[in-house]
């Protein structure tokens, strides 16, 4: 597109090309930068989704997730209220830990 402005703007200059022929060709590198900026910004925010998706966006930017964010691990597959059932459980049975 870049070319085409190029030998398009000489032709004008020369007096073959109409200036509408110039404005096209303009309008056309205008639009090609365009796409080509879009295109870049919408692989950067796929790069930053993915690394999200994949719980390493936090560590990649160099931060450190906020104290509110960091979860405990739960103690069985229900948390703490499986635990309570199994420990109450045994305290029944005898079985002390």
């Amino acid at each position: 597109a870049r070319q085409t402005r190029a030998a398009y703007n000489s032709q004008y200059d020369a007096g073959v090309r109409r200036l509408l022929d110039l404005l096209d060709a303009q309008s056309e590198v205008f639009v090609a930068d365009a796409a080509l900026r879009s295109e870049e910004l919408i692989a950067k925010y796929s790069g930053y989704r993915l690394l999200g998706a994949m719980g390493s966006l936090v560590s990649h930017l160099g931060l450190a997730l906020p104290h509110e964010a960091v979860a405990e691990p739960a103690r069985g597959r229900f948390g703490d209220w499986e635990t309570r059932i199994i420990e109450r459980d045994d305290a029944a049975r005898g079985d002390y830990k």
